[in-house]
């Protein structure tokens, strides 16, 4: 398996990509790797391009998926995700699943099976200063 990361800066904007069959251990390496990378901010918007991953995941790899994303809240806040899969791909379903235990945890994940319309839905989100300030009554 294959698991890489890029960030643009200039759109806040990560892009994990995947090639082959999912391991847990690497996803979240990458992704540890990803939320301690200095370029990521919190506004960053994430988009998970799963059209190259081959087999689906385990429900036991969402429990992990989802504790590691909830042990690693505090980063991720402000990050909307974007789940990008095939349009005939197994796995959306699994990607679905996702995304609702994600809610759950107070998390914006949206599945997709266009990467264009991914994109687009990521781009609605400006940065964090703007949907969330706490302090904005003490500034005022």
């Amino acid at each position: 398996m294959a698991l890489t990361y890029t960030i643009t800066r200039d759109q806040h904007l990560a892009l994990i990509e995947g090639a082959g069959c999912l391991d847990i251990a690497e996803w979240r390496a990458t992704v540890g790797a990803l939320l301690n990378d200095p370029r990521f901010r919190p506004d960053t918007r994430i988009l998970l391009d799963r059209r190259g991953v081959t087999g689906v995941e385990s429900l036991d790899f969402l429990d992990h998926a989802i504790r590691f994303l909830q042990w690693h809240s505090d980063k991720l806040h402000h990050a909307a995700w974007a789940v990008v899969v095939g349009e005939k791909a197994p796995s959306y379903g699994m990607a679905r699943m996702l995304a609702v235990r994600a809610s759950r945890i107070g998390m914006e994940m949206r599945v997709f099976t266009d990467a264009e319309k991914a994109r687009a839905w990521l781009g609605q989100f400006g940065p964090a200063v703007e949907r969330y300030r706490p302090n904005a009554l003490l500034s005022a």
